[in-house]
């Protein structure tokens, strides 16, 4: 539930800020779309036009028609089908002369949806619901979200609730292991079924070859994990968990799907009180939902986004599978045991984009990541949304460092490119990494001058913040970022090495502060979980009066960390046998500690800001 500071935030942006701005549209040029529109009406009030292409060269039009003059594209209510990205690009218009505002309509909740409705269910005599989807016009071995009635349905498991541990790894610690007895029987249809495998700080999805029971043993059509030696089958612990996905056998549960990509028909079975008059479902179809693409010579500017629900898109794994290094960072496999890694997509996409904001929307049900403020980009802001239900992270600031500038990497040969005055406030981001449980709520890679402040991130199977991308204390462009005044819980639900907040590499006159982070659990993996994870090469920061309580292992935890400051932090403990904080392989003479109070205490009586 939104805590009441949230839900009047949301409240005051909607109906008075939109209301008191299109009061003021003396200067500005409005154009009107609705679902219920025409491409060949004057996009007026009383004649609303209707589809993405039309309003993108209306748009252009008015900029060259009417220049220096304002734009505000109005949503009236509905749902807007998007069977592909619509892409804006900085070439459309004359770039840094008029503001472009996308805005709902005042009191009204237009959607913006990827998604393509399954119909036409049938009843089977066993009570489970059949409907064909040989009419869906995309590749269905993409598909891998089905929503009935607004939530996200179960991929068919096993076991439903819970998870199986390996009893001994193959030879070659990568594409096969023995199950203990009992734990697996054979299975029909093996080879549409998928292993979901728990590393420490990240998952891999790989198929199934063969399952001999005889022999207990399961051998992966692809090797779990990336390349590199630590994400071995059994390098983090000798029996790690894992469960099985998507097959016909495993459809024993109400709520529970099943594709069949052979027969183009979908299988669901149905909760209590859901039958054929009431069941409304979906599939995602669009691969993304808004493009925004500048370029280096010519950045996308002044694109405002305001008060729209996104919903629906999907994210096409990689054919041999998701082997999940960090953050939703994956390496894609190609010939000759070669590989590339490579971040999720996200639903919204800016780059290199400039003074532009995402204010007030929603975003939710997606199968990739939510939104991407990604290369080049300064001076944006994000605000105020709500992000949930979503496959990956939940917001992406930065880029990694693999981009080459002069035979380079970027970040050496052109750290004036940096990502850099990204504004994240105010925003609700909850139940993201549903499919990929190494997401996070708010990933900021290599970027500077970045303040993260007043979010309340929850509900996540993995970290909450993480700030940073380079494993060492070598400089970067990464800078003056700051983690102030967030509401963080219920992270670490499922994934461990990780925290609350996490952050890597040196980032110097960085600041976390005030921040308010509760109810990490024990973690089941090898490595603990800890309110903040200050992790290898972080350097740089200032930590400071923030509070930390019901944390199962140590509230702050260093690893091979470098100088940094800690002072007038509340660490509350759950047993004085525990260590407010934890210096692995980090020389404690450069954590410099003032004035931090530690209380024994399992759950305190503190409230949330």
């Amino acid at each position: 539930m939104e805590s009441n500071s949230s839900r009047y935030r949301l409240f005051s942006f909607f109906s008075l800020g939109t209301l008191i701005s299109l009061l003021m549209l003396s200067a500005e040029q409005v154009i009107y779309v609705s679902p219920a529109g025409d491409d060949l009406n004057s996009g007026r009030l009383e004649s609303p036009l209707r589809t993405f292409d039309k309003i993108s060269s209306q748009i252009r039009n008015t900029v060259l028609d009417q220049p220096g003059e304002d734009i505000v594209v109005v949503f009236r209510d509905g749902r807007y089908q998007l069977n592909e990205p619509w892409v804006l690009r900085s070439t459309d218009w004359p770039q840094g002369e008029v503001q472009v505002t996308l805005r709902a309509f005042p009191g009204e909740s237009p959607i913006l949806s990827g998604g393509w409705t399954v119909d036409d269910w049938k009843l089977d005599p066993d009570g489970l619901l059949r409907a064909s989807v040989a009419g869906y016009p995309g590749n269905l071995m993409q598909v891998r979200e089905l929503f009935v009635n607004g939530k996200r349905a179960t991929r068919a498991r096993y076991p439903n609730d819970d998870f199986l541990r390996v009893e001994a790894s193959g030879p070659d610690r990568r594409t096969g292991f023995t199950f203990y007895p009992d734990d697996i029987t054979q299975i029909e249809d093996f080879g549409s079924a998928e292993l979901v495998f728990f590393h420490d700080w990240s998952t891999s999805r790989v198929g199934i070859k063969e399952i001999d029971t005889a022999n207990r043993y399961i051998t992966l059509a692809d090797p779990i994990g990336p390349v590199s030696p630590h994400f071995a089958i059994d390098n983090f612990e000798k029996h790690p968990r894992y469960y099985l996905e998507h097959s016909r056998s495993f459809l024993t549960q109400p709520g529970e799907w099943y594709l069949d990509t052979i027969q183009k028909e979908v299988t669901y079975m149905p909760l209590p009180g859901e039958n054929l008059e009431n069941i409304h479902a979906a599939v995602p179809l669009s691969s993304q939902l808004i493009r925004v693409l500048g370029t280096s010579e010519q950045p996308f500017k002044g694109l405002h986004i305001q008060g729209l629900i996104m919903e629906h898109c999907l994210w096409a794994i990689p054919a041999n599978g998701y082997a999940g290094g960090q953050a939703t960072y994956h390496e894609r496999r190609y010939g000759e045991g070669g590989a590339l890694r490579e971040s999720m997509v996200a639903a919204v996409e800016f780059q290199y984009a400039q003074d532009c904001s995402f204010e007030g929307n929603t975003l939710r049900k997606l199968g990739g990541s939510g939104l991407l403020l990604g290369v080049m980009s300064s001076g944006n802001r994000i605000a105020f949304n709500r992000i949930h239900d979503v496959s990956g992270n939940g917001i992406m600031i930065g880029e990694d460092q693999s981009r080459d500038v002069l035979g380079k990497p970027w970040w050496q040969s052109a750290p004036e490119q940096v990502t850099r005055d990204t504004q994240v406030v105010g925003n609700v981001v909850e139940y993201c990494g549903v499919q990929y449980f190494g997401a996070v709520g708010i990933w900021v890679g290599l970027a500077q001058g970045t303040q993260i402040d007043g979010n309340t991130i929850r509900e996540l199977p993995y970290t909450g913040i993480s700030l940073g991308w380079m494993w060492s204390e070598v400089p970067t462009p990464a800078a003056r970022n700051q983690i102030r005044n967030n509401h963080i819980h219920h992270v670490m639900q499922v994934l461990s090495d990780g925290g609350g907040i996490y952050t890597l590499g040196s980032q110097p006159e960085s600041l976390i502060h005030g921040n308010l982070i509760h109810d990490v659990p024990l973690n089941l993996g090898r490595a603990e979980s800890n309110g903040m994870f200050l992790d290898q090469g972080t350097m740089g920061f200032i930590v400071k009066e923030n509070v930390i309580y019901n944390i199962d292992r140590s509230p702050l935890r260093f690893h091979l960390a470098s100088t940094n400051q800690v002072e007038k932090n509340r660490l509350f403990l759950s047993t004085d046998q525990m260590p407010p904080i934890r210096f692995n392989n980090t020389p404690e003479e450069k954590i410099h500690l003032s004035a931090n109070e530690v209380i024994v205490q399992s759950i305190p009586k503190i409230k949330a800001p």
